[in-house]
């Protein structure tokens, strides 16, 4: 798929693994992902609506367009509905583990090319 998945991608990948335990994760995602491709190829199918009502039900062209973004609409109230089920599962904890880095490895990050140069950009600024 391309970037047409917009910002939501981030957020949804990044709730899943704090919803499967570690032996279902990629399950989870592969199930994910097959959602979504399903609904991308749903969607593409549903673009032609207009045209059917118009030629099914005897719409006409604007009558059709609001019938479909109407049903449109409601289909993304019932996905906001949907994110308010989330439990305080999926958040990220308030603190943030400490990153503790050895002395060992603090003496030889330090002799590392990309050490130097990334404390040297940030001397920089």
């Amino acid at each position: 798929m391309g970037r047409d998945r917009g910002a939501a991608l981030v957020v949804e990948q990044a709730i899943l693994p704090a919803t499967a335990s570690d032996d279902r994760r990629t399950s989870v995602f592969a199930l994910y992902n097959i959602l979504q491709g399903a609904g991308a190829g749903f969607g593409a199918l549903l673009a032609g609506t207009p045209n059917l009502l118009r030629r099914g039900a005897g719409l006409t062209e604007l009558g059709a367009l609001r019938l479909t973004m109407g049903v449109y609409g409601a289909l993304m109230l019932m996905t906001a509905l949907l994110y308010t089920g989330l439990t305080a599962q999926v958040e990220t904890p308030a603190e943030p583990a400490a990153l503790r880095i050895s002395a060992h490895s603090r003496g030889s990050c330090s002799g590392s090319p990309l050490y130097s140069h990334s404390t040297a950009w940030a001397a920089a600024f």
